[in-house]
């Protein structure tokens, strides 16, 4: 199927605006303009006459919904076909009168294109071309495979990286399982800390503490007064800080606070 000319009557801001594409050899056509000429618009009516307005066209800007039309001369071996298309839920495809037309011959010439491929094949912007990058570099249908695999030469990519999939899948995910190395390893792991500690903090087989000697159970209590009573614990008790510089009337104050018994 070849495009032989496009009509954007009352599309966007165009209206009655026309692209004629003479048949030859090569068969090639650009079209070229500045930005906000018109390139992507008359794109999109490509697609809008091939397949339909969506329901949220946002082609309405100047014209409204019901007075939106596009047409098109198209051309497969030696057949031809000239259509337009208006918004509508049904019966859209029309006539030069505005009158439904069959859609057959148009889906013949389409030959199971839909809009999604459509776009990705032959309808391109720049914000397609990085989707098709991604889909190409994804390769997660049989389009973006063979397109991935022409372009760089590359073959069986889609399999290399399920492969790699399944392999880091295999050491590590979101959750936890108990066949994956991370978990395996975590779990060794923290047997270990446990072990560790375990073997940290209770005495080894076969022996007890050492009781304290009678010299040191005589000076327990003494040991204990003068730790409850030295300078740094008085002032805590106080309410100071002793480990802050204290003026003279705070160490005054201090002193003259009773010292609670122990």
């Amino acid at each position: 199927m070849r495009l032989a000319e496009l009509t954007l009557e009352r599309y966007g801001r165009f209206e009655g605006c026309s692209l004629t594409f003479r048949a030859g050899t090569p068969d090639l056509h650009v079209i070229y303009g500045a930005n906000e000429a018109g390139k992507s618009t008359t794109m999109a009516a490509v697609s809008d006459l091939l397949f339909g307005f969506p329901p949220r066209s946002p082609q309405n800007y100047r014209f409204d919904y019901p007075l939106l039309r596009v047409g098109a001369v198209l051309e497969e071996d030696d057949r031809r076909l000239a259509c337009r298309r208006r918004k509508a839920n049904a019966q859209s495809l029309v006539n030069a009168e505005d009158r439904p037309i069959d859609e057959g011959p148009l889906l013949a010439m389409l030959r199971g294109q839909d809009r999604e491929r459509f776009w990705r094949g032959f309808s391109l912007d720049q914000t397609r071309l990085r989707e098709g990058d991604a889909a190409m570099v994804g390769a997660k249908d049989d389009l973006g495979q063979a397109l991935f695999a022409a372009g760089s030469g590359l073959t069986g990519v889609a399999e290399a990286l399920a492969a790699l999939e399944r392999e880091a899948d295999e050491i590590w995910g979101r959750r936890a399982a108990a066949r994956r190395l991370y978990t395996v390893a975590e779990r060794r792991h923290e047997e270990a800390r446990r072990a560790l500690r375990d073997l940290e903090l209770r005495p080894r087989p076969g022996t007890t503490p050492a009781p304290l000697c009678s010299s040191g159970r005589k000076r327990w209590p003494r040991w204990r007064a003068s730790a409850q009573t030295s300078p740094r614990n008085v002032a805590r008790s106080n309410g100071c800080d002793a480990s802050a510089p204290m003026s003279a009337a705070g160490s005054s104050f201090c002193r003259r606070r009773p010292t609670p018994p122990p």
